[in-house]
């Protein structure tokens, strides 16, 4: 069946402190989970800021995460609204910077798989606190 343009260009987020996923609208109007590169529904929210300036993100970085002295950020998305600051190298990261990176990257592997969407919704836990949504 031909799937019409319209549907698969509206993609939301969730954007959550251990995992991220991504749904889209299929060509029924039903919305459905869509994988990451390595084709998994479910991306690690673990960044993993390599010292040749390479970023790796989801499960790839989460290999790292309990090697001790290596800049593995995780936990962030609770520290969103904060003034809480990671710092690697010459580079100081906050929440929404960390965050930003992430949704960049599961978007690029959305649009890999499907083309640039036109909109995108990120949701959230319910239990943010204002700050934390804003």
């Amino acid at each position: 069946m031909h799937e019409p343009n319209y549907w698969k260009h509206i993609i939301a987020i969730h954007l959550d402190s251990d995992n991220t996923r991504v749904a889209r609208f299929n060509y029924a109007g039903k919305s459905e989970m869509t994988n990451n590169a390595f084709g998994s529904p479910i991306t690690p929210t673990v960044i993993y800021y390599e010292t040749s300036g390479e970023v790796i993100v989801g499960a790839e970085a989460k290999k790292f995460l309990h090697i001790p002295n290596i800049p593995v950020f995780a936990g962030f998305i609770r520290e969103m609204g904060t003034n809480t600051t990671w710092t690697f190298g010459d580079k100081t990261f906050t929440p929404t910077e960390l965050a930003a990176i992430l949704l960049k990257k599961v978007v690029a592997d959305y649009a890999e798989q499907y083309g640039d969407p036109d909109t995108i919704v990120v949701t959230y836990p319910a239990n943010y606190r204002n700050e934390q949504r804003d």
